[in-house]
């Protein structure tokens, strides 16, 4: 995602625990995310030239259909990786 307000919605079937790994690539130091999810709320948190990651729980041991947004906050010049790791039954 490139630039303030960029984002992207990922939609899937999962099981209980979904991490969501935010990448600063380049541009301002003082950037941000949001992401949320239908299951487990929202997080928040700069990237300050690293990363972060966010986990998200559904207490349930069947599949469930997870949601999860993306908003990038930050310069209009700054770019940010994003990688969305979860379990599915074998």
């Amino acid at each position: 995602m490139s630039g303030y307000e960029d984002n992207a919605f990922y939609q899937f079937w999962g099981l209980d625990t979904v991490v969501v790994t935010v990448t600063h690539v380049t541009g301002a130091l003082a950037s941000g995310v949001h992401v949320f999810s239908n299951r487990d709320g929202d997080r928040q948190s700069h990237t300050l030239g690293g990363s972060v990651s966010f986990e998200f729980h559904a207490e349930t041991d069947v599949p469930v259909f997870w949601s999860i947004h993306l908003i990038q906050k930050g310069a209009d010049n700054t770019m940010v990786r994003y990688d969305v790791e979860y379990e599915i039954l074998p």
